[in-house]
């Protein structure tokens, strides 16, 4: 009853929360009217599903509640038997069918739009680095000179080539803004001179990734006269948050004025090779001694000082150099102080003591000796009056491209390179990714067989072949690590929402945070519960094996598994700590300068996973060899429980997808120690060339996601089937149109592998994949909301026992469906590009991918528990661990769909003084942030209820749920070794006879004698048949 209340109270609540939000779209200033218009059409549908799925999930389990008053007197009722309706479920998927079509066919409309820039589009160039933009406009002729990352220098930062006649007049803009004329259109061409970036303005909605090696583009036409804040949204290192632009849209005749004053490319190489300013006219400290000056000059690029800080008076991340010896700095406090040697000294050797007004506190603690910061100093104190030291040119470059002020592309500091004794054999192997080529450092049971039990403790509880064993194991370490996956993401949500309140959590640790969290959580927590844990100790006893059929290959698996976490989580503890690439571990950020632990950290990172996916394998083999192989007599594939298709099915896709991870990892291992260039295409990095070449970081995005969308299928689908068996157990009803979820199982199965790209939208691909990713896209939500469907049925009419796994149950429809219905806003293209890498893409990814598999497990556990151990855990503290974490998740991520769209980007160290972000949504933060703190606490309730059970929670006998699939009819409870005794059970119908009319009872066990009735609704084909 009170489930029932809550779901009409979150309706509510959401509903209102959607009127009164504050938070909205940004105010439109482009031509995009069309992707507003086809997000707000989406919202209005699926919002509409929500509340109407919702409300019926309510009525439906206050209706059918467990002693529910009866329409004809008394309490009580017996459970609906209503195990298909064939003409209903093909009604059911040709709706959706139409319905998902009309809702996302108008998005490829708009998409044709966005592909497709008018002919009389002017051209922009927009080059990004870390962590600053820089611009390019054709001159008259009304085309863009060549360019090549061999040509960058101080004087020629976009590398153009200046022997290509086409790049003379081309007009060059080295610094945070420009400005665009009003109404007319742009064709934006995109370039990095270094890693990933996004050039992402969000009142003009249109957007795309910036790749290092390729070209990529996208169009808009501005229609609003104003300033535009430039954000990058894909995550390019340290100062990720800080890379900031600005976009000015002016009348065409200022616009015309204002592009008058700029500066061509072939008037910066006259610049360049003007003879430079008079030494006498420098600072006098840095005329004394030349020498030191030099050695600052390379100690700044060597240490990444130049990426920075420019020494020309070009605006960059940190304070120019130029004219600052001698200067008055404002800090951030409001204080001040004049800049002379013991400014400089106590700046460099404690970035973060005091931060001066207008710049994030991006620096790193550099290792330098005091003769090396006095060199610095001198080396600063020079670029006093403008004169600085001779320029580094890149190899091959022109002489007429010298220029006598050095500064290195535009960036942030970056974490301090390895000090030579600490050299770790990576570096020796190859090229230090900063340092020129020339520069290079040496640097089955199912049979009644004998099944002999374990005789010793070791045998028994340590290198144990028993199925159940190893899953206990599986269990135990991944919820140790998944409460280490919690905490991180505690110690993120302190950060988000109380900034800089704690000063351990910088921004390097905070984004190694980011990284670990998602990995820990996605991977190594719900992948090893589900196959690792759920698979173990169910498929042999749901098919009436004694074990898995590769016993010592099953025990390795777990002890290999242990051994990826135990990697891991040694990076921590590694210099430079773990990395903070992402969970994605997007090349080239992941392996170079500006990404924390972009060395020891990512190598720890890959060489785990690479571990993960060899014990992933060894397990994978068994499930499925054990299901194909191993079942009972009379146990067909059409009588397994959907928990053991759910399994089958991920494990196969995890057999098929894993490896393109594992290629992946070992590709970039060899980017990273040896120097090859899977990934990794010429580029520049913190002012200095690379020795990669050819390589593609779109291969790698490729390769992750034919991985990473199939992963959620390896997650899902186990929980799809596991909450199947729970509604159908705790509802004392057989599971509505069991056949179809089967079909529905393998088709999303098959379906998974054809759908990874539109994770992609705007990683600059092919945009006409697009259309195919769209419309795969399309196609598998309907057997997704078939599944939906048949458990919500399954429930009607059922006779609902509210028992903790059936809360959880409940739970995970409820979330599923707003996590199912938000991704047709992320899987519909001309949507996703305005909400991709923002906070609704945070928001659906946990509701789907976190939460919802989460209260499965939940649900799972107490369920299993008491087969597991002989007790049930304490009910009171499961319901109280219910509460706190459903309304809980529903607090922390609801809100958070609001601010994506608003367009708050994601994997964000600050959001301090962007315009566009309102202080309510800061506000917001902070609220969120305490509820995550309240969920997270909630779960030690729960290991506090596991272990406390264990001695003192009531015992029970062989089947509490009265269920009747096989695992629940073992001899004793727990199973022994073996878990059959001397004679392996028949089977004689399906997992799911319950209510059937005429029967004793309200289940029928599926080793019952066959006289007690209650076959599955169509007769079954010989054992091995799917017919």
């Amino acid at each position: 009853m009170a489930l029932a209340i809550a779901l009409v109270v979150i309706v509510v609540a959401s509903v209102l929360f959607h009127f009164l939000s504050p938070w909205w779209a940004t105010p439109l200033a482009s031509n995009w009217k069309q992707m507003d218009d086809t997000l707000t059409i989406t919202l209005v549908i699926t919002g509409f599903f929500f509340v109407v799925i919702n409300l019926f999930v309510g009525y439906i389990i206050w209706r059918y509640r467990h002693n529910a008053p009866h329409p004809n007197g008394g309490t009580g009722h017996r459970a609906a038997y209503q195990p298909e309706n064939r003409k209903l479920e093909w009604w059911l998927i040709g709706g959706t069918t139409i319905g998902v079509v009309a809702l996302l066919a108008p998005g490829l409309f708009v998409y044709a739009d966005y592909v497709r820039p008018p002919r009389e589009a002017m051209v922009l160039e927009v080059v990004g680095q870390q962590w600053s933009w820089a611009f390019r406009f054709p001159g008259k002729s009304g085309e863009l000179g060549a360019s090549d990352p061999r040509f960058i220098t101080g004087s020629n930062p976009l590398g153009l080539d200046p022997d290509d006649p086409r790049g003379q007049d081309n007009i060059v803009i080295v610094g945070p803004e420009v400005h665009l004329p009003l109404n007319k259109p742009v064709k934006v061409l995109l370039r990095s001179k270094d890693v990933l970036h996004d050039f992402y303005v969000p009142q003009f909605r249109a957007r795309m990734n910036m790749v290092p090696g390729m070209v990529t583009s996208f169009w808009f036409t501005p229609t609003q006269t104003g300033r535009f804040e430039i954000l990058c949204a894909q995550l390019c290192g340290v100062g990720h948050y800080n890379m900031r632009g600005i976009v000015v849209v002016d009348e065409p005749a200022a616009y015309e004025a204002w592009l008058a004053k700029q500066q061509t490319f072939a008037m910066a190489l006259a610049k360049a090779a003007a003879p430079p300013a008079a030494m006498a006219a420098a600072a006098p400290a840095a005329a004394g001694d030349a020498g030191m000056v030099e050695k600052g000059r390379a100690l700044a690029q060597s240490k990444g000082c130049t990426a920075c800080h420019s020494i020309d008076g070009n605006p960059s991340v940190g304070p120019t150099w130029k004219g600052l010896y001698g200067k008055t700095e404002t800090f951030a406090d409001g204080s001040s102080a004049a800049v002379d040697d013991a400014f400089l000294h106590k700046e460099i050797m404690d970035p973060h003591a005091r931060l001066v007004k207008g710049f994030g506190p991006v620096m790193p603690r550099l290792p330098m000796s005091e003769d090396e910061v006095a060199a610095l100093i001198a080396y600063i104190k020079s670029a006093g009056t403008g004169a600085a030291a001779p320029e580094a040119v890149a190899p091959g470059a022109p002489a007429a491209a010298t220029s006598a002020a050095t500064t290195a592309a535009a960036g942030t500091a970056l974490p301090p390179a390895p000090t030579r004794h600490r050299l770790q054999w990576p570096c020796r192997l190859t090229r230090h990714p900063r340092r020129r080529a020339s520069e290079e450092t040496r640097m089955a049971y199912a049979d009644d067989a004998a099944h002999h039990a374990p005789q010793s403790f070791w045998t028994r509880y340590v290198w144990s072949q028993d199925h159940k064993v190893i899953a206990v194991q599986y269990t135990i370490v991944a919820i140790v690590v998944g409460l280490v996956g919690v905490a991180l993401s505690n110690l993120m949500r302190m950060q988000l929402g109380f900034p800089g309140r704690f000063e351990f959590i910088d921004v390097n640790r905070y984004y190694q945070f980011v990284t670990m969290h998602g990995m820990i959580m996605v991977i190594y927590l719900l992948t090893a519960l589900f196959l690792g844990g759920f698979g173990n100790y169910l498929i042999p006893l749901m098919v009436g094996a004694r074990d898995m059929v590769f016993p010592f290959l099953n025990m390795l698996s777990f002890w290999v598994y242990l051994l990826s976490v135990i990697v891991l989580l040694a990076s921590f503890f590694v210099p430079g700590g773990p990395t903070g690439a992402g969970w994605t571990l997007y090349p080239p950020q992941a392996i170079l300068p500006g990404t924390p632990g972009h060395d020891w950290g990512i190598i720890l990172m890959l060489v785990s996973l690479a571990i993960f996916i060899v014990a992933a394998t060894m397990g994978g083999l068994n499930y499925v060899t054990t299901v194909l192989q191993a079942r009972t007599e009379g146990m067909t594939l059409l009588r397994m429980p959907l928990s053991v298709w759910g399994i089958f099915m991920a494990t196969i896709l995890a057999l098929l997808a894993f490896p393109a991870l594992f290629v992946s990892a070992v590709m970039m291992l060899l980017d990273k120690t040896l120097g090859t260039s899977f990934f990794m295409p010429a580029m520049v990095s913190m002012g200095q060339q690379l020795d990669y070449k050819g390589g593609s970081p779109l291969l790698f995005q490729h390769l992750f996601w034919f991985f990473g969308h199939p992963e959620v299928y390896i997650v899902a689908l186990p929980a799809f089937g596991i909450v199947s068996d729970l509604v159908s157990v705790h509802a004392r009803k057989s599971i509505f149109g069991y056949r179809t979820m089967v079909w529905a199982i393998l088709a999303i199965g098959v379906l998974s592998v054809v759908v990874w790209a539109h994770h992609m939208f705007v990683s600059g691909m092919n945009p006409y994949f697009g259309f195919f990713f769209a419309t795969t896209t399309l196609v598998i939500a309907v057997p997704t909301a078939i599944k939906v469907y048949n458990w919500v049925i399954t429930l009607w009419r059922g006779d609902i026992h509210f028992s903790v796994p059936m809360l959880f149950a409940i739970a995970f429809i409820s979330t599923f469906v707003i996590g199912g219905l938000t991704g047709l806003f992320l899987g519909n293209v001309s949507v996703d590009i305005p909400l991709s890498n923002t906070y609704f893409v945070v928001a659906h990814f946990h509701m789907v991918m976190g939460v919802s598999p989460i209260l499965v497990v939940f649900g799972g556990i107490y369920h299993w528990y008491p087969k597991v151990t002989g007790r049930m855990l304490n009910d009171t503290m499961g319901r109280v661990h219910f509460w706190i974490t459903f309304i809980g998740t529903y607090a922390i991520f609801f809100p958070m769909h609001y601010l994506g769209v608003l367009g708050m980007p994601r994997r964000y160290y600050a959001w301090e003084n962007y315009a566009f972000i309102p202080e309510s949504a800061h506000v917001m933060n902070m609220y969120i942030s305490v509820a995550a703190f309240v969920v997270a606490t909630a779960q030690l309730l729960f290991v506090y209820n596991l272990v406390w059970s264990l001695r003192r929670g009531q015992k029970t006998d062989g089947n509490p749920w009265r269920a009747a699939s096989l695992e629940w009819q073992t001899p004793q409870t727990p199973p022994v070794h073996g878990n059959w005794g001397p004679h392996l059970p028949v089977v004689y119908r399906w997992a799911y006879a319950y209510s059937v009319p005429g029967a004793r009872e309200d289940f029928i066990a599926q080793n019952a004698p066959p006289e007690e009735g209650g076959s599955e609704p169509e007769p079954h084909a010989s054992r091995g048949a799917i017919a």
